[in-house]
């Protein structure tokens, strides 16, 4: 997480600070990667819960489709 302090851009990872400044390139790299990776889970437990409920929703139209149909055993 990134904070704003007296201008300082802290950078907190694992109950440590550090200043932003002070982090090589490919170290901001890994942060910036990682955020993406952390949105990208987010939208995909999103899409998760969507299809979770497409299902339902569908399982449930299904249900009520063969109510009338003969069942055989």
């Amino acid at each position: 997480m990134v904070n704003s302090n007296q201008d300082r851009k802290i950078f907190t990872f694992e109950g440590d600070k550090y200043n932003i400044e002070n982090l090589k390139k490919e170290v901001l790299d890994l942060i910036s990667s990682i955020a993406v990776a952390d949105n990208k889970l987010k939208d995909a437990e999103a899409t998760l819960r969507l299809y979770a409920l497409a299902r339902q929703t569908m399982t449930a139209k299904l249900k009520v489709e063969l109510s009338g149909v003969e069942k055989i055993n």
